[in-house]
């Protein structure tokens, strides 16, 4: 028998039952389920022996509890449509995020005595949304990265060389000085001395713009972890004070490393000073460092990474912590909630230095 033979009432429930990808319900005026296709058996999970539960009961709680389900009956009585979108239920409780339409059913004189509805999964399609958002979001923030990064290595390189010809005065100053005599010198030698130490210090800060900029390559060269934190210890201990306390935790069998040395040691050194500044009252700061494989599902998302083994280092202290809106922000260069004048924003930046530190073998 071919399908044009078939009675229209016979073939139109072929109809409905041969659409699969979509649910499609008859609704009661009390927003009970009358009858249902197959795929709605599908993407519900219920089947023609269950007891299917009122149409309300098949939204997620929120829409619920805001009373969606009896505002959708009433646009629809009115207005004769109602569509949305949200999270769905199926019957072993799991979600999916649906594209619902809601259609008004008129009997011959105008009245409505009932609702159609058809449902389709969207879950895949919102999560590729939210996927391709995200990666937007990312390309924005390498492009504003790489325009910082390009400004802060121009501004660097001049700043720099003109930082030479001051030290190379300063120079020219301290052995002249040295012949001098009388009751200035001292005066006039601390003055050097601080003149020098200041640019030496700005000139520091240059090469770590132009590391930033990728105009200063970096130097690795294979690093022992555990050592390292243990040594650095006492180092960051004079830093922070009595009335912090530090401590390293390292691993056993903790792989090498290829790192700059005085990069991650600067890394180290500012997280601590910001530690401390978070613990005025004194606290605990701790670094730990300990082997880890990062698989396919983290990098996904950390695109920074790619999957393999990685060593962890990981700096905590018992400060009061950061805010969400801060804690979004940590790693942007230049950002820094504290004063003016009390701080560049250029502590740390795990981006660069940190990437290239933690890799494995």
């Amino acid at each position: 028998m071919r399908i044009e033979e078939i009675e229209d009432s016979r073939r139109l429930e072929l109809l409905i039952n041969g659409v699969v990808d979509y649910a499609i319900y008859t609704i009661d005026l009390e927003g009970n389920i009358v009858s249902w296709n197959s795929g709605a058996e599908r993407l519900k999970g219920y089947r023609k022996r269950d007891h299917w539960p009122p149409f309300p009961d098949l939204l997620h709680d929120e829409d619920q509890d805001q009373g969606l389900p009896q505002r959708a009956l009433s646009i629809a009585a009115t207005e004769g449509r109602f569509e949305s979108e949200g999270w769905r239920i199926r019957k072993d409780g799991t979600r999916f995020w649906a594209l619902a339409v809601l259609d008004a059913i008129r009997n011959d004189d105008g009245e409505v005595i009932g609702f159609a509805k058809v449902t389709r999964d969207m879950t895949e399609r919102m999560q590729a949304q939210q996927r391709l958002h995200e990666t937007q979001e990312q390309l924005a923030a390498s492009q504003r990265m790489e325009a910082v990064g390009q400004l802060s290595g121009g501004i660097a390189h001049d700043f720099n060389n003109l930082l030479m010809i001051v030290l190379s005065n300063l120079e020219t100053v301290e052995q002249v000085a040295k012949g001098l005599s009388g009751a200035a010198l001292p005066r006039l030698q601390r003055a050097l001395v601080n003149a020098v130490r200041g640019a030496q210090r700005a000139a520091a800060l240059t090469q770590r713009l132009l590391a930033f900029s990728r105009r200063q390559p970096l130097d690795p060269k294979p690093l022992d972890v555990n050592r390292f934190i243990t040594n650095i210890v006492e180092f960051i201990q004079r830093t922070l004070g009595e009335g912090i306390k530090v401590e390293a935790v390292g691993a056993a069998g903790l792989w090498p490393v290829d790192v700059d040395h005085a990069q991650l040691e600067t890394e180290i050194v500012n997280l601590a000073i910001n530690a401390r500044d978070a613990m005025p009252g004194g606290g605990k700061f701790t670094i730990e460092a300990l082997n880890a494989f990062l698989d396919s599902d983290y990098c996904r998302n950390n695109h920074e990474v790619t999957p393999g083994q990685y060593v962890l280092l990981c700096v905590s202290d018992t400060g009061y912590g950061m805010s969400e809106e801060v804690a979004s922000r940590a790693f942007e260069p230049f950002f820094s909630t504290k004063d003016i004048g009390h701080g560049t924003g250029l502590g740390a930046e795990p981006g660069l230095w940190f990437r290239q530190a933690i890799e494995g073998p």
